[in-house]
């Protein structure tokens, strides 16, 4: 029965099995870290994570055809993008609606989902109160990969990422000032491909099975 202590011992007892020591691990020369010299040291964890790849920047193509749509929710944000966008050079369609009588957004996001799946447009804007009715409806149409724009970041990703062709807006949360960044940076930001694409052509496959 081994003997009880208290407190710490300065002495290692027969039975107390011995600790055990790790070797020092060590590097090449060449992958030694080095402040002074950055050709010299190891990478850092965030400069691993942030190393190119060997994707192509798939480039976006400026000026563009646009097809915008919106229900009467989304109308008065509908015409003042069109305007930015006609203004920044761009060919828009205009695929209504044109009044403030209640409209049904599934109309006009169709029609600016088709436009853009047939290549008739390059790009699709839908506006409605919050953005994820026609988001809903335009990805119904095959080809069609609508995302909901609510900050430049996502708007951003969504493009580089999942190379998505129609962005829908709320009109009820983004002034026309934000809508119109959110644009921008939806038709300037180009799908970087690579890894990404095969992630994009999965999403095509699921459409495959209806």
């Amino acid at each position: 029965m081994r003997p009880r202590f208290s407190g710490s011992l300065p002495y290692q007892l027969d039975w107390m099995p011995a600790k055990k020591t790790q070797p020092r691990r060590t590097f090449p020369a060449q992958m030694r870290h080095d402040k002074t010299n950055p050709s010299r040291r190891a990478p850092t964890h965030v400069e691993m994570q942030n190393e190119p790849t060997n994707a192509t920047m798939v480039e976006s193509m400026l000026p563009m055809k646009i097809a915008i749509g919106a229900d009467h929710a989304g109308l008065g944000l509908k015409n003042q993008l069109r305007d930015i966008l006609r203004s920044d050079g761009h060919q828009v369609d205009d695929a209504g609606t044109h009044t403030p009588e209640s409209a049904d957004y599934p109309d006009y996001a169709g029609a600016v989902a088709r436009a853009v799946a047939s290549g008739a447009a390059d790009r699709g804007i839908l506006v409605c109160g919050s953005g994820v009715g026609m988001s809903i409806a335009a990805n119904k149409i095959r080809g069609v990969r609508a995302a909901l724009g609510v900050s430049r970041e996502e708007v951003t990703l969504t493009r580089a990422h999942n190379d998505a062709n129609v962005l829908a807006l709320g009109a009820r949360f983004l002034d026309p000032d934000t809508a119109g960044d959110l644009v921008r940076a939806f038709l300037a930001t180009p799908f970087e491909g690579g890894r990404h694409q095969r992630r994009v052509d999965k999403i095509s496959s699921l459409e495959r099975e209806l």
